[in-house]
């Protein structure tokens, strides 16, 4: 079946982005050159709330709670 890469390469293309808390997802998003581009993504990344992600989601990501 296909590989890793092929999804990755497959969502790297997406116009926009709507990601889990997944590394997966968010290098897919991260690695998107579209300046446009939206990603919305959750505030709460961890099972914790005394981890701080602040410097996680990159500045214009969009985070809901």
């Amino acid at each position: 079946g296909p590989k890793f890469s092929h999804y990755l390469q497959l969502m790297i293309a997406c116009k926009h982005f709507i990601i889990p808390n997944s590394s997966f997802a968010w290098w897919a998003a991260w690695l998107n050159e579209n300046p446009d581009k939206i990603v919305i993504c959750p505030k709460r990344w961890f099972n914790r709330d005394d981890i701080n992600t602040s410097d996680l989601i990159p500045n214009g990501w969009l985070q809901w709670k």
